[in-house]
């Protein structure tokens, strides 16, 4: 299956943490090992220093790590929470390209596929074959799962051995993956999904209105969206390895660690000072590389509960 092309096109929502942001990005690039093409995007929402930032992301774009960079302001968000109307434009701006790509060359997007990703994530090594694992293991026996999230991740069931569904991962035929589903729930610092699920989580413009001088609830409205689609079926899918390979996570959200942005702004917190503090905690790692982190902060991020 690894001869054959995947592509993953990645979208990653940024407010300051322009360090963090790069290492999460060359965390994709460098411990991905099935898929052939990265596309990453970065959307950035009223970050603070932006020369720092500006200078940051060409050197990026220059050597072809991201393929789009945007800087937005409240007024060019018309005062919505800029992840989610972000995140409306990249899956708009996907569905024309491979729409055209399509129609022009016969495409098949059955290899495509989309990640959405906090800007301070950071991959560990082959995280891809256990995702693509499970997402096309949903689509053949649950095509009701819009998204896949990692464990831990915003899946708060209770579950015992009797619910885990185990899944051969054909990238490793040693090794297999362990799986939950819910109707409920599933953080948006990752979500990752196929073409289909892709055009099923796009926001309305009435769904963008619930988010006009907000700074969060773009998860809680898409949960909306699912339960009223789809009543009490499950449709998010949470994946973590076997716990006999704890030593291996697959993916750590270090908002934990330095502390999360959005809960600040949401508090009215997002002082000066509070930025200072948040920078201060990402620059004491600042000489450490993305596996470094990984390795650093493993044992405190992952756990044996799901």
């Amino acid at each position: 299956m690894e001869n054959q092309n995947y592509t993953l096109n990645v979208f990653i929502a940024s407010r300051d943490r322009t360090s963090l942001t790069k290492k999460t990005i060359e965390s994709i690039l460098d411990n991905s090992r099935v898929f052939t093409t990265i596309k990453i995007s970065v959307y950035d929402n009223n970050s603070t220093n932006i020369k720092e930032r500006m200078n940051t992301f060409s050197e990026l774009l220059e050597n072809k790590k991201i393929i789009y960079y945007s800087y937005d302001t409240p007024e060019s968000l018309e005062y919505c929470f800029g992840k989610p109307h972000a995140f409306k434009r990249w899956i708009d701006t996907n569905i024309l390209n491979l729409s055209v790509k399509s129609s022009n060359n016969n495409y098949s997007t059955d290899n495509e596929y989309f990640a959405i990703v906090d800007n301070d994530m950071i991959f560990g090594d082959g995280w891809d074959r256990c995702f693509i694992t499970a997402n096309n293991y949903f689509k053949l026996n649950n095509p009701n799962i819009q998204y896949i999230v990692k464990r831990p991740g915003g899946v708060w069931k209770q579950t015992t051995e009797n619910d885990l569904i185990k899944i051969q991962n054909p990238f490793s035929p040693y090794e297999q993956i362990e799986a939950i589903t819910w109707n409920h729930g599933g953080g948006s610092g990752f979500w990752f999904m196929n073409y289909q699920q892709l055009r099923l989580v796009n926001w309305s413009v009435n769904e963008m209105k619930l988010v006009h001088h907000k700074h969060n609830h773009d998860d809680v409205i898409s949960w909306n969206r699912f339960k009223q689609m789809f009543g009490m079926k499950d449709f998010v899918a949470a994946v973590k390895i076997p716990a006999t390979d704890l030593d291996n996570p697959l993916i750590l959200h270090l908002g934990s660690i330095y502390g999360s942005i959005v809960n600040h702004l949401v508090k009215n917190e997002y002082t000066r000072e509070t930025q200072e503090h948040l920078k201060f905690r990402e620059e004491e790692d600042l000489s450490l590389t993305h596996n470094e982190l990984f390795e650093k902060y493993k044992s405190f991020i992952h756990t044996r509960e799901w």
